[in-house]
């Protein structure tokens, strides 16, 4: 469930920051920078078109489930244990080592 909620999260905010990423690129090449728009310029831009109020809907359920995807992560995802490295070339873990200076 919560895959589901992260992928169907990701494409929604994915195709609202492609959408403003293509319009600020367009702005740029024709030299006409009042033109670009941000998130809420491309938001407009959806609610203006013939199916706006539903893709409206869509995308803000995307992003709620991209919300409640993050939520899940944070609240439940375990760190994973240090992966083994040959560096120390008895097959142990890598340790990070910190000096101490004293200072007289």
């Amino acid at each position: 469930m919560v895959t589901k909620l992260g992928i169907v999260g990701g494409v929604s905010r994915g195709a609202v920051v492609a959408v403003a990423g293509c319009s600020s690129f367009i702005a740029a090449v024709r030299f006409q920078p009042a033109k670009a728009e941000g998130i809420d310029g491309t938001l407009r831009a959806f609610a203006h078109t013939p199916l706006g109020p539903v893709l409206l809907i869509l995308i803000a359920l995307g992003l709620v489930a991209f919300g409640l995807f993050s939520w899940c992560e944070a609240r439940w995802r375990r760190k994973s244990k240090p992966r083994p490295s040959s560096a120390t070339g008895r097959g142990g873990y890598v340790r990070e080592m910190t000096l101490h200076h004293r200072v007289r």
